[in-house]
């Protein structure tokens, strides 16, 4: 992420140039006019939520996250706590990280599109004696609305608490590394 004002950076919004159709991001007073793929690498969001999440056993769950490490795009909207949205369509790069309770039975998370798609999936076995550390990363092309959810399932009999670990658990975000590749 660049230094800057997070006032302004926030404030971004997409549009195109009437005249030949380029995708354009501009700011909120409408002077800032820049191509959208000058700009791609400052459109990104760092999510942390601030409290433990408790997850019923075998259900899956999309996480909340009420704490913005950033949000230089306009990813993350407070009504949709689950959810990071792209303003500008493009090739996103999406990451989870989320440190389970201690318990028995397997740990998944995925990444999901639109409340259906799945992008990315991981699931392994409760570390026994300690919590359960899992990340995730995938790559995806998004237009512009398209939004992603971090999802949690735990088989270990019970309710059981996705831990809030400062700074790492959970934190879900992504970034906006160029233009749709498909």
């Amino acid at each position: 992420m660049r230094d800057g004002p997070k006032s302004l950076a926030s404030t971004w919004a997409a549009g195109v140039d009437p005249t030949n159709g380029q995708a354009l991001v501009y700011d909120a007073t409408n002077r800032l006019f820049l191509p959208a793929d000058l700009v791609y690498d400052k459109i990104a969001a760092r999510l942390r939520h601030s409290a433990v999440q408790s997850t019923a056993n075998n259900t899956p769950v999309a996480l909340t996250f009420d704490t913005e490490d950033y949000d230089s795009g306009g990813l993350h909207a407070a009504g949709n706590p689950t959810r990071l949205t792209a303003g500008i369509a493009g090739n996103y790069r999406i990451y989870g990280n989320v440190n389970w309770a201690t318990g028995t039975g397997f740990r998944d998370l995925y990444i999901r599109k639109n409340g259906a798609d799945i992008l990315a999936y991981v699931r392994i076995p409760a570390v026994s004696g300690s919590g359960t550390l899992l990340t995730i990363t995938t790559d995806d092309d998004l237009a512009a609305g398209d939004y992603v959810e971090l999802v949690a399932v735990q088989n270990s009999g019970g309710a059981l608490n996705v831990n809030f670990v400062a700074r790492y658990s959970p934190v879900f975000g992504m970034r906006r590394v160029g233009e749709k590749l498909s």
